[in-house]
């Protein structure tokens, strides 16, 4: 990150701002679909969060953590646009970890696996999702996942813990279905 432009933008240059969100939305929005799960929410999760960022971006105090304070914006945003769905009587699903895959004989099998992991994925809480995202995706530390989300980080290693469980039970829930469809 140029922390040159950084500090542009925290003294009120518009175009220095926009040059940062240019250069940080890809994972931004990655961010925020891999924690909803749906483009249109992800897109107004990466709104809200850019918004919030526009308003917030000259009270930030460290202008070398520009983007863990963007990540922890995009991931409070998506919590809250996944909770606004939920109030809309959408069904939530369950959120796991990522768990082991097991090893891959093939192209199919990755392809396999990878379905069967995404559907797995899905069934995980946006909570879940987000620390698994943030870990993994992301690959922050647990320390900087527990920064971003700003919770402490033994219920960072908690919720991966948790995460990782539901998502081997899913994942195997989903090869047996298999399975039994073919057998």
């Amino acid at each position: 990150m140029d922390r040159d432009r950084v500090v542009r933008a925290v003294v009120g240059d518009d175009e220095a701002f926009s040059q940062l969100v240019a250069d940080t939305e890809p994972d931004v929005r990655r961010t925020a679909y891999m924690i909803l799960r749906d483009v249109e929410q992800a897109n107004d999760a990466v709104q809200n969060a850019l918004v919030a960022a526009w308003r917030g971006v000259r009270r930030l105090r460290d202008p070398d953590r520009f983007e863990a304070w963007l990540h922890r914006l995009t991931v409070r945003a998506a919590l809250q646009v996944a909770r606004a769905e939920r109030h809309r009587c959408r069904n939530e699903t369950a959120i796991t970890d990522l768990c082991r895959l097991p090893r891959v004989e093939s192209g199919h099998d990755l392809v396999v696996i990878r379905d069967q992991l995404d559907r797995a994925f899905v069934r995980l809480t946006e909570r879940e999702r987000a620390v698994l995202v943030l870990r993994y995706h992301l690959d922050l530390s647990v320390g900087q996942a527990a920064e971003v989300l700003a919770i402490p980080p033994g219920t960072v290693k908690s919720r991966l813990h948790h995460g990782h469980r539901a998502l081997k039970a899913a994942m195997d829930t989903e090869e047996r279905a298999a399975v039994e469809a073919t057998g």
